[in-house]
């Protein structure tokens, strides 16, 4: 927004005020053999005249500017103020024939001679009565394109404020998608982001420094000729890094790993030209740097192009990035080209230096945070298949478990009936009790087999109806192996409840098995049912089966339920170490609970159930 205001409301201020006269014109002259002075270059013949903005290229040779000012209508005219840009000239010095005033500026000297003191280069121009000729030398060990301004005092101070507020949004805008791309980083912890926050951040910095705030705010404490120096050390950085992330970018779209690595290697080769431009001849090293650069944008360009269809690793199209490359090529070879005199200097200029510090750079951010969210909703997928898939594993794993213990409970448990009925058949008629047990007892593995297996399908399903209880429970005691061990303590009323009887029946007569097997020998049982209200006021009916301490000892509360489950001394016994688990499998498909409560010497199993049927156990 600060942009969009300094772009509409600076220009139409500077247009509201006073109309300068008009310039009669601008030239420029290279001094080849580097000698002339103020004096000798008025004498020229062969100036080159121009307006705006003009590119000598680089080079040595010091460049003289004539600026031919008009004489003043009026005698107590305001001083005009000559504009010089870019920022990142070395030395501009400024000449008044008539007034013998001379000024310096430039980012070899700190910024203390300035007219205004802005980031770029201000020379206040007295009014003279007379038309007359004033003159800027201009050294450069960058491109000598150079931009110049006649205004009136008034217009120069709104127009190099403008300036500053164009350049110093669109650098604190670069900081700010610094700081953006750190924490994408930060979220995402990715190489290629990562990259893109060095990136970033050194573009940011080529801004600070090629922008000229810089030298208006670090002049002082920069040696002669270092502030220069450290601007170009930092493009060819800029340079380098930007292209390093791009080569990081395109291995996610397969492309060819030589070309990647002529993109990687350009950091090493730029910062060598940094190191001939500290050295050596700084003009030839920039040079080299624009011109690396300029191949470097085609590069890129032919890379993407050239990169397979229907490979990428990333989840962002081919046809996105290269639309962007294409952009990004077009933008950032004008200024490389026109420095190195490919193309014609224009204003366009400024602006594509500008599109590297926030277009590319929110462009970019933007590109990497949609790349970002799409891995991570990928990964996400993969990581819920993985678990579905490892989870899948573990019930398989879980299944063929309880098959080598089914089988293996099965081979134990039917063998002792077997071999009682082989024994009692050979009895006669004196073995048919003790036949029908074992086969009961078979029967009763077989059954709990069945359920458990049911259980495991999820193919039980409760077929509710409404029953008594009490009568349920009268007729599963009469039922059991050892009635006459029991002590019925039920209501004399009805107990209404709307429940499944098979599955009521396997419960009840799974707990008073349980008794039977692992109390004292010819103890009592006690079998009790009451009325009770649940924890959020639910009717239902309480059971409690109660008997003393067999030989098998108290059992291990953590580990009633588990299937399977035997104790030591209880594995002496036949078992199958299913009735617990169907007891509390089984309840819970009727909303029910069951709970192991050992009270005064007695091992007690108290169940409930609700009298209505209910979606959620109390």
């Amino acid at each position: 927004m600060a942009i969009v205001l300094v772009l509409t409301v600076g220009p139409s201020m500077a247009t509201a005020q006073p109309i300068a006269p008009a310039i009669t014109a601008f030239a420029g002259w290279l001094d080849r053999d580097g000698t002339a002075t103020a004096d000798t270059v008025l004498h020229t013949a062969n100036w080159e005249a121009f307006t705006g903005w003009k590119s000598w290229g680089f080079g040595r040779e010091p460049l003289w500017l004539r600026i031919t000012v008009p004489a003043a209508l009026r005698s107590d005219e305001l001083p005009q103020v000559l504009v010089v840009r870019p920022p990142y000239l070395d030395r501009v010095t400024f000449y008044d024939p008539a007034t013998g005033v001379i000024r310096q500026a430039g980012d070899f000297l700190p910024a203390r001679e300035d007219a205004l003191g802005s980031v770029v280069f201000t020379f206040e121009v007295p009014p003279q009565t007379k038309a007359r000729d004033v003159l800027v030398r201009i050294e450069s060990s960058s491109t000598r394109l150079v931009y110049l301004a006649m205004l009136p005092m008034a217009e120069a101070k709104i127009f190099t404020r403008w300036v500053e507020w164009v350049t110093g949004s669109f650098l604190l805008l670069s900081l700010v998608l610094w700081v953006w791309s750190v924490m994408e980083w930060l979220i995402s912890r990715d190489r290629v982001t990562a990259i893109f926050a060095v990136q970033q951040f050194m573009v940011s910095l080529w801004g600070f420094f090629h922008l000229g705030f810089a030298r208006v705010i670090l002049g002082e404490w920069f040696p002669e000729g270092m502030l220069s120096q450290t601007t170009s050390t930092v493009a060819a950085v800029m340079v380098g890094t930007i292209f390093w992330f791009f080569a990081t970018l395109l291995i996610e779209y397969s492309s060819p790993a030589w070309m990647l690595r002529v993109m990687r290697s350009s950091l090493w080769v730029l910062v060598g030209l940094a190191v001939f431009g500290v050295l050596g001849p700084t003009h030839l090293a920039l040079m080299g740097l624009n011109a690396v650069a300029t191949f470097l944008l085609g590069w890129l360009v032919l890379t993407v192009l050239v990169s397979p269809k229907g490979q990428a690793q990333s989840p962002l199209p081919k046809a996105v990035i290269l639309a962007y490359v294409f952009f990004y090529a077009f933008v950032n070879a004008i200024p490389t080209m026109t420095n190195l005199g490919l193309i014609q200097e224009s204003r366009i200029l400024f602006y594509g230096n500008m599109s590297n510090l926030v277009a590319n750079g929110f462009v970019m951010l933007i590109i990497l945070g949609v790349r970002h969210r799409r891995f991570r909703s990928r990964h996400e997928a993969m990581a819920t298949q993985l678990m579905l898939q490892q989870e899948q594993v573990r019930m398989n794993k879980q299944y063929l478990s309880d098959q080598r213990q089914l089988l293996a409970m099965l081979a134990h448990e039917i063998k002792t009936p077997l071999a009682n009925l082989r024994i009692w058949m050979e009895a006669g008629e004196k073995g048919r009790p003790a036949m029908e047990r074992a086969i009961d007892d078979m029967n009763r593995v077989i059954e709990r087999c069945v359920h458990s297996g049911q259980l495991s399908d999820q193919s039980l399903e409760p077929r509710m109806e409404l029953l008594d209880v009490a009568e349920l429970t009268r007729f599963v005691c009469s039922s059991s192996r050892q009635p006459e061990r029991v002590l019925l303590d039920l209501p004399t009323d009805p107990c209404p409840a709307q429940t499944d009887a098979q599955i009521l029946s396997i419960v009840l007569s799974n707990l008073l098995d349980n008794a039977y097997k692992y109390s004292a020998l010819h103890s009592r049982i006690t079998l009790r049912l009451t009325a009770t209200t649940g924890t959020q006021a639910v009717n239902g009916w309480r059971w409690q089966i109660e008997n003393e301490v067999g030989s098998t000892g108290w059992p291990e509360r953590n580990k009633l339920f588990e299937k399977y489950y035997r104790s030591p001394l209880a594995r002496k016994q036949s078992g199958s170490g299913l009735g617990l688990f169907l007891v509390k499998a089984l309840l819970e498909l009727l909303n029910g609970k069951v709970t192991y409560a050992p009270s005064d010497g007695l091992v007690r199993f108290e169940i409930w159930l609700p009298a209505q049927p209910s979606n959620r156990s109390t």
